[in-house]
């Protein structure tokens, strides 16, 4: 619970399931003091008044130092102009972070080619998949070329493209596939077959299957979409399986339409009777035995 771990489970799981780990992690305290610890944040926060060496720490968090924003005060055209210098007379990382606190700013695609993609990767994405629709050329654009941000225009194009845009969410799938240290990011891909659907899309279909079995449960909700809107039929039995799987998004779709017989009643019975559920599960599984 020191690391950045407690502070995901603290803002997405429900207090009542974390809250009982107060006594282990309180144990831990000694081991963990110098970690990187979110004591301003979740749970942290709400166990300091349990406890006074991690409520210490939180007074302590309170007083850490706030980035600076050299460019604050500057207008959103003011700070294209930055983006503009080749010259470097400004830092532009700053000046792109800052423009990313703004409304997405369509000019910025203006300038885009020029900047340093190694320096600014992380916040030049983001403003790129802020854009929407509006950045597709470019997406397109770095698709084909295997840019350094590839992965950002794959991502564009899952979430704004069309039919012209499948082969090259395949080719993503297969780039994902030939990562050594990170595979994560399968079901933006599978989202966008999905919305876009047709035959070239369903030719994705054998490696959804193989994805089922991905050790990152939570892009499973992804492939079950994917597998129901391609190969509807052929998805019976992964939403038979989604029953029981133990991402609730997940179960939640697999409690929607999974096809109907003795077992697959069985377990909607269970989901729509047990008390740890979810509220969305158990009034699906509900709703399908009437």
């Amino acid at each position: 619970m020191a690391t950045r771990r407690s502070r995901h489970v603290s803002h997405s799981w429900p207090r009542p399931w974390w809250d009982n780990l107060f006594d282990t992690a309180r144990g831990r305290l000694p081991d963990t003091a110098e970690r990187g610890v979110w004591w301003w944040s979740p749970p942290w926060t709400d166990w300091a008044g349990r406890d006074d060496r991690i409520a210490a720490r939180v007074r302590a968090a309170d007083f850490r130092p706030t980035p600076p924003r050299p460019f604050a005060d500057l207008s959103s055209t003011a700070l294209l102009t930055v983006l503009r210098d080749e010259d470097r007379t400004y830092d532009h990382l700053p000046a792109l972070r800052e423009l990313n606190r703004r409304p997405p700013e369509p000019l910025l695609l203006s300038v885009v080619e020029h900047l340093s993609y190694a320096e600014l990767h992380g916040p030049l994405g983001a403003a790129l998949r802020r854009l929407g629709s509006a950045a597709l050329p470019t997406a397109r654009r770095w698709a084909s070329t295997g840019h350094p941000l590839v992965w950002t225009a794959y991502q564009v194009l899952a979430a704004h493209g069309d039919g012209s845009d499948v082969p090259a969410l395949l080719a993503g799938m297969d780039w994902l596939d030939h990562r050594v240290d990170d595979r994560c990011g399968y079901n933006d891909l599978a989202d966008g077959l999905a919305r876009i659907g047709g035959p070239a899309a369903a030719s994705a279909v054998p490696l959804l299957r193989r994805l089922w079995h991905s050790p990152h449960s939570y892009e499973r909700a992804s492939y079950l979409r994917a597998l129901v809107a391609l190969d509807p039929a052929g998805a019976a039995r992964h939403l038979a399986e989604g029953l029981w799987d133990c991402e609730s998004e997940v179960r939640l779709l697999a409690a929607a339409r999974a096809p109907l017989d003795d077992l697959t009643r069985e377990r909607l019975r269970y989901l729509r009777d047990d008390p740890i559920e979810t509220a969305e599960v158990r009034a699906t599984a509900a709703a399908r035995l009437r």
